[in-house]
């Protein structure tokens, strides 16, 4: 687990370490990303992590230990 991270992605994890640039999060299309997330199956979770990240696993400590090139970094949602 160590190296390829969790085998699951855990909407809820990703909701709380999302930094939403010019959003908030009752914006209407926020909301409906979310909602679609959460309706996909594991493996289009997957693809939609891999497209987004450039990896299909969560870091151990789930979507907190979020590496960017800079270092630990939130997922973000930039208008």
């Amino acid at each position: 687990m160590m190296i390829s991270g969790l085998p699951t992605i855990d909407i809820n994890d990703l909701k709380r370490n999302t930094f939403l640039n010019q959003y908030q999060k009752t914006d209407q299309i926020i909301i409906w990303l979310f909602e679609v997330l959460e309706s996909f199956d594991m493996s289009l979770r997957t693809s939609f992590l891999q497209f987004v990240t450039g990896t299909s696993k969560v870091p151990p400590e789930g979507f907190k230990g979020l590496m960017g090139l800079n270092g630990p970094t939130k997922f973000t949602i930039q208008k």
